[in-house]
């Protein structure tokens, strides 16, 4: 396979766990930075807590910058090249269905203001903003569109192909575990057995809610996201499943 770009997103090592969790976002992400967050504290300044810490919005702390930078140098937050210090830690990420990933970006980023900043409806999502091609009461049907004209390497995260996450320049996977958010429960028992966990449970943020993900395509956006993200659907043995 040639040569790719690597492109990464958070990857928090779990030093008392001698684990890492590769961060997909749009991938039950806020909640499982909130574990993290739990499982890290120790490891963590009274004070640096005292600061950022929120327990009704734990993802915080890899969110702010200097939080962001603390962590760093305290060797919570990894590049890639520190992969390396890290090599006989276990490594896990969680995947999704790349069609209802999609769906939920779009409700979340574009057509769900409440969550965006002040309830502002005459913006998107700051993530998806710097593209200059999403816009208020944008459709699903030209979301897809839009996101489908976007490669990889100049894709916000929130829509990039999951594999970029999770591979290495050759193409292969460099988790040794890879769960799926639709067997989330049944998959974090496992990473925990794994890992050394006991006592906890995901927190459940940011639910998308509503109707079911293939409600919201049609025989052409079906298609597209089908091209667009061939290799995750490939990889990560998806399909789009009729009776979701």
């Amino acid at each position: 396979m040639p040569q790719q770009q690597i492109l990464s997103g958070d990857l928090i090592a779990l030093h008392d766990y001698r684990s890492i969790y590769f961060a997909i976002p749009k991938v039950a992400n806020s909640s499982m930075k909130a574990l993290c967050a739990d499982l890290i504290r120790a490891r963590l300044n009274p004070r640096f807590v005292e600061e950022f810490w929120s327990d009704r919005w734990k993802p915080r702390i890899f969110r702010e910058k200097y939080a962001r930078a603390y962590l760093k140098r305290k060797g919570i937050l990894l590049t890639r090249e520190e992969l390396a210090e890290c090599d006989t830690y276990w490594k896990f990420c969680l995947v999704r269905n790349p069609w209802d990933r999609i769906v939920s970006c779009w409700k979340q980023k574009v057509s769900d203001t409440s969550t965006l900043r002040g309830g502002d409806s005459t913006r998107v999502a700051e993530s998806l903003a710097g593209h200059g091609v999403f816009y208020p009461g944008m459709s699903f049907q030209r979301f897809v569109h839009t996101v489908a004209e976007i490669p990889d390497e100049d894709a916000n995260g929130h829509f990039r192909s999951q594999y970029t996450f999770v591979t290495d320049e050759e193409g292969d996977l460099v988790v040794d575990f890879v769960g799926r958010m639709e067997a989330i429960e049944t998959d974090l028992d496992h990473v925990f057995r794994t890992i050394g966990v006991s006592g906890h449970a995901i927190p459940h943020l940011l639910a998308s809610g509503g109707k079911a993900y293939v409600e919201y395509y049609n025989r052409e956006t079906r298609e597209l996201v089908a091209k667009r993200f061939a290799r995750d659907i490939s990889l990560f043995e998806y399909s789009f499943d009729e009776s979701a």
